[in-house]
C-alpha cells in the first residue's frame, strides 16, 4: 500500500498542518535542512559541510510516508520549486564554497532559504550577512 492509500492519523495531520506557514503554504520543519549548517559556519568548518536534500527529499526522509505525501500535497508547489532550485545551487557551489571558506556566501543561501520557507528573514541573520560584507 503506497503512503497516498493509507490514511494519516488525525493527531499526526493536524501537528503537520500546525507546523505549516500559512503565509507561504510551505513546512516550518525545512528551515532545519538550512539552519543545520549553522554551527560548521561559526566555527569555520566548511569541510564538514554537506550536499542538502531538497524539500521532499528530506521529508520523506524523515516522515512516514502518509505524512510526507500529505506535506508534499499542502505545500505550494512553486514555492517548492523555488527552493529545490536553492538547494540545488547550494549542492552545485558547495566545493567553491569549501575552498574559498567563503561564510557570506553560505549564511546568503541561508537567508534565501529563510525567505522562501518564512517570506521573510531573521534580523540575527541579515546582520550577520552585513558584518561579512564589511570585513576587509
Amino acid at each position: 500500500m503506497s503512503g497516498k492509500d493509507r490514511p494519516i492519523d488525525p493527531e499526526v495531520q493536524r501537528k503537520a498542518e500546525n507546523q505549516f506557514l500559512r503565509s507561504t503554504r510551505m513546512h516550518a520543519d525545512a528551515i532545519n535542512i538550512w539552519s543545520s549548517l549553522s554551527p560548521l559556519l561559526r566555527v569555520k568548518k566548511f569541510n564538514e559541510l554537506w550536499t542538502l536534500p531538497t524539500y521532499e527529499v528530506y521529508f520523506r526522509g524523515k516522515d512516514d510516508q502518509a505524512v510526507a505525501d500529505h506535506i508534499m500535497s499542502i505545500s505550494d508547489p512553486d514555492r517548492v520549486a523555488e527552493f529545490d532550485r536553492l538547494v540545488e545551487k547550494w549542492n552545485r557551489e558547495l566545493p567553491v564554497i569549501q575552498q574559498n571558506r567563503d561564510p557570506l556566501t553560505a549564511y546568503t543561501f541561508i537567508a534565501e532559504a529563510e525567505r522562501i520557507l518564512k517570506g521573510s528573514t531573521q534580523s540575527w541573520l541579515l546582520e550577520k550577512i552585513e558584518s561579512l560584507r564589511q570585513k576587509p
